[in-house]
């Protein structure tokens, strides 16, 4: 396989299988011409790429490196922030901020923003086509129930009262599941995969 921006977007799909409902991981498959025999290389080719300290910002940017919006590179005091493209999302974008000074590995934030001219849709909100601002401010956010790596996720009320777990990977929406209750409180679920 070789090491371009295909592999690390196979491997944010494996970081949100299990997540993400099944038609969008399979239409996002389909997109890039790939199998979930193919998404399973790629992340352990990932992991194999970054899995040591020394080195791993290297790694990270060049896997990125094919999917950099030119001349989208800013900065916030001391820190990189990189814009990338994939087939997978289009109407967001990946940003990547990082120390390039950094010793081996310094990430700071790598999250889905949207893309110019793109707008947040109408209706409730839906896995793939929202991000974390703007869904938590449509509910009331209850409690943080899992915040680790690219995963979050909370229990929310909606305003008809129903309890509901919703998770992000980058920033993007994932799932939104209602929450069983027992006693008047929401049972929350295991965190993420």
């Amino acid at each position: 396989m070789a090491e371009d921006s295909r592999t690390y977007e196979l491997w944010l799909l494996r970081v949100m299988d299990k997540r993400a409902p099944a038609p969008l991981m399979d239409a996002a498959l389909a997109r890039l011409g790939a199998t979930h025999e193919e998404m399973e290389r790629a992340d352990a080719r990932y992991h194999e790429l970054t899995g040591t300290f020394k080195g791993r910002l290297a790694a990270e940017l060049e896997l990125l490196s094919g999917a950099r919006i030119e001349g989208s590179r800013t900065k916030r005091g001391d820190l990189v922030v990189d814009r990338h493209r994939f087939a997978s999302w289009p109407d967001f974008e990946y940003e990547f901020e990082y120390d390039p000074d950094g010793d081996g590995w310094y990430m700071e934030r790598s999250e889905f923003v949207r893309a110019p001219g793109s707008t947040t849709p109408q209706g409730p909100p839906v896995p793939w086509a929202w991000l974390k601002e703007e869904t938590l401010p449509q509910y009331e956010v209850l409690r943080e129930i899992d915040h680790w790596g690219l995963y979050h996720s909370f229990a929310v009320r909606d305003a008809a009262g129903e309890y509901l777990f919703v998770s992000f990977i980058a920033d993007l929406l994932q799932e939104v599941a209602l929450l069983e209750v027992l006693d008047g409180e929401p049972v929350e679920r295991d965190g993420g995969s």
